[in-house]
């Protein structure tokens, strides 16, 4: 299960939970992200960035998580129809959805995982918790993945994804355009 929150004038959480085939908690994660670290997606007086930051939370998730499944079938559970649906056909129209796509997919073939995104309703959505840094009895804090490790993704798909979007999201908000030539950012 993954999630994003967005609060215009805090930032955003990033949130997913690994559980394995017998319903046990396996790994989970959840980090906060400042506004400037977003500055190059809230460009244009663009006023939220939630089907990115949806998006971009299953494409950390899977680069972390990576190792862990390689090798299998592996159910992501998104409660943002936008961004499961993107992650489906593998692009958006919004080229920084893209660009995203491009890192999840990278994680599934590095790690040879095949994908099923499925609808979670919200309420049911147990990412929900870590992404607005909120503990739960089924999320221990002994499963849960070091700071560093998440932050350290999360900074390298940042620099790479987000910086080689710019000119691109300056021009105009990121909907609409296509993303041709566009070098895509590696999981490596």
């Amino acid at each position: 299960m993954t999630d994003a929150a967005f609060d215009p004038s805090k930032g955003a959480g990033l949130g997913a939970v690994l559980i394995s085939p017998n319903r046990a908690v396996v790994c989970w994660f959840g980090i906060q992200l400042s506004l400037k670290s977003l500055s190059s997606l809230l460009v244009n007086d663009r006023q939220t960035v939630i089907g990115e930051l949806e998006t971009f939370s299953a494409a950390v998730a899977l680069i972390l998580c990576g190792p862990s499944v390689a090798s299998s079938k592996l159910l992501v559970f998104i409660d943002n129809e936008g961004s499961r649906f993107s992650l489906i056909k593998g692009y958006s129209t919004a080229p920084a959805i893209t660009c995203i796509c491009a890192l999840a997919s990278n994680a599934l073939d590095s790690y040879c995982i095949m994908p099923w995104y499925s609808r979670v309703p919200s309420l049911s959505n147990l990412a929900d918790l870590p992404s607005r840094d909120v503990g739960h009895k089924l999320l221990p804090i002994s499963l849960k993945s070091s700071h560093e490790s998440v932050a350290e993704v999360v900074e390298e798909c940042l620099s790479n994804s987000w910086e080689a979007l710019r000119p691109l999201l300056e021009m105009g908000g990121g909907r609409g355009r296509k993303a041709g030539g566009m070098n895509l950012p590696s999981t490596k």
